[in-house]
C-alpha cells in the first residue's frame, strides 16, 4: 500500500503579519490583529520567523528586534525576542527550538550581542536548554500570568 511522503516543517523568515494570528490565538487573546501590528512597531531590522508545515500551516513563530532591556547591562547591541509560541498539537517536536535558533541567528547576523525575552514561567526549562539564564525574579503579567525575564549573550552563529 503506497504511503504519502512526510514533508518536514521548515523555518522561514516571513512578514510580521504571518505570525500574528498564532500569536493572537495562543498568547494575546485580548488583543486584535491591529493591536499586534501596533505592538510590532516599525523596526526595519526586525526578524519574524515561522515554522511552516508542508501545506503552509503556521506551526510555530518567534521574532526579534533591537531593544535594550530595562536592567543594567554592557551589551552594545541588545535585541528582544518576542512572541515565541508553537501550536499545541506540535509541541515537543523541536519546532520551538528551531524557530528560536533562527531568531538567534538573525540577531547575530545583525550584530546583536545579547538576546533577552519576557517568557511565561512554564517555558523556563525550554529556554534554559537553549542557554538562556534568568535575570531577576519571576513577576506577574496582569493579562497573561506568571513571567520571567531571560537572557543569553551571543557569539557565533548557531548551526554555521
Amino acid at each position: 500500500m503506497p504511503t504519502t511522503p512526510t514533508i518536514e516543517p521548515l523555518v522561514q523568515q516571513v512578514p510580521a503579519a504571518v505570525t500574528r494570528p498564532l500569536r493572537q490565538r495562543l498568547l494575546k487573546q485580548n488583543s486584535t490583529l491591529h493591536d499586534l501590528a501596533k505592538s510590532d512597531g516599525d523596526f526595519p531590522e526586525a526578524g519574524y520567523y515561522a515554522v511552516l508545515s508542508g501545506d503552509n500551516r503556521v506551526l510555530a513563530v518567534a521574532s526579534a528586534r533591537p531593544e535594550a532591556p530595562s536592567w543594567p547591562h554592557t551589551a552594545r547591541n541588545p535585541w528582544r525576542i518576542r512572541g515565541v509560541v508553537t501550536i499545541e498539537t506540535d509541541r515537543g517536536r523541536g519546532l520551538g527550538t528551531s524557530v528560536v535558533c533562527a531568531v538567534l541567528n538573525h540577531i547575530r547576523k545583525n550584530g546583536g550581542d545579547l538576546a533577552w525575552l519576557n517568557g511565561r514561567t512554564p517555558a523556563r526549562q525550554f529556554y534554559r536548554r537553549l542557554g538562556f539564564e534568568q535575570v531577576g525574579d519571576d513577576w506577574n503579567d496582569p493579562e497573561s500570568g506568571p513571567h520571567m525575564t531571560m537572557a543569553i549573550p551571543l557569539g557565533s552563529t548557531w548551526g554555521d
